[in-house]
């Protein structure tokens, strides 16, 4: 074997120029170890702690969190109204959550009652109803307690008036339904008039004209000859999903329909009916 050719650091071997390093010291590679241990400090003295003490700190760690992703039996109830525009219907969280969501608008009976104008003295002027729904029903019967009146003269008059499905305005369908010998309120009177079929319309309201004088009364109505298992009024079914949720493409929650949700961390959800509707939210604990 040939001498080392000074200056290069390299000797021939096997007809190759082999580097001097390699050739006294042999082949020379990294050292491989395993990976230190996260260096974890204390946060008051800023000292690195000790091994028990970084389980210790894992651990609770890993408690807490599985507390926080737990989903006991606890309830916490909230009821949230979904208009006609995109509200807000269970905000953001930082861990995840289960959720119970209950649509309570219950479909129509053959025959249900409802309570439009609560027994109150009320003063000359008019006065409106809430809205009720007449979807799906045949006929509507009225009746008016007049319990009382502020003086001679007091006059009643009741018109039914139906919302445009369209534009949500309101128009007078039938005026005057009681037809009370020249309007006036006699106290202690009960009167009763019958509308004939009101299942085309979709909501209706009545509107009540004091005059004179105030007048004491209620006014309670009775819808028969439902089709059972249909949506009375304006479709109360609400429709779920991101802030620019619609009618069209959101997830449904029908009529009397109850829905279980487990949600991420920071999914917030939305919703928008065709009318204002009540959901029953139940947020698992």
């Amino acid at each position: 074997m040939s001498q080392p050719v000074h200056g290069s650091l390299k000797v021939p071997y096997q007809g190759r120029s082999v580097p001097l390093d390699q050739r006294s010291l042999g082949r020379q590679v990294l050292e491989r170890r395993n990976y230190m241990p996260l260096d974890m400090r204390d946060i008051l003295t800023e000292q690195p702690l000790s091994q028990d003490a970084v389980i210790q700190n894992i651990l609770k760690n890993t408690d807490i969190d599985i507390l926080l992703k737990t989903l006991g039996n606890a309830y916490t109830p909230r009821v949230v109204t979904v208009n006609t525009t995109p509200t807000l219907l269970i905000p953001p969280n930082r861990t995840p959550r289960g959720y119970i969501l209950i649509n309570p608008s219950q479909p129509v009976a053959l025959t249900t009652s409802t309570t439009i104008f609560a027994s109150a003295l009320r003063a000359v002027g008019p006065h409106l109803s809430a809205s009720f729904g007449v979807s799906n029903y045949l006929t509507l019967r009225l009746f008016q307690d007049v319990t009382a009146i502020g003086g001679a003269g007091a006059t009643l008059i009741v018109n039914l008036q139906t919302q445009d499905p369209l534009t949500l305005n309101w128009a007078t369908a039938q005026s005057d339904v009681f037809a009370l010998p020249g309007n006036l309120a006699v106290a202690g009177q009960t009167n009763y008039a019958s509308l004939g079929g009101e299942g085309v319309d979709i909501a209706a309201r009545l509107q009540a004209v004091v005059a004179v004088n105030s007048v004491t009364f209620s006014i309670s109505g009775v819808l028969k000859d439902g089709l059972a298992g249909t949506g009375s009024g304006l479709p109360q079914t609400v429709y779920l999903g991101p802030q620019d949720v619609n009618t069209t493409v959101g997830f449904p929650l029908f009529e009397g329909a109850r829905e279980v949700f487990y949600l991420r961390e920071n999914t917030p959800i939305f919703s928008v009916a065709q009318a204002a509707t009540p959901i029953k939210i139940f947020q698992l604990q």
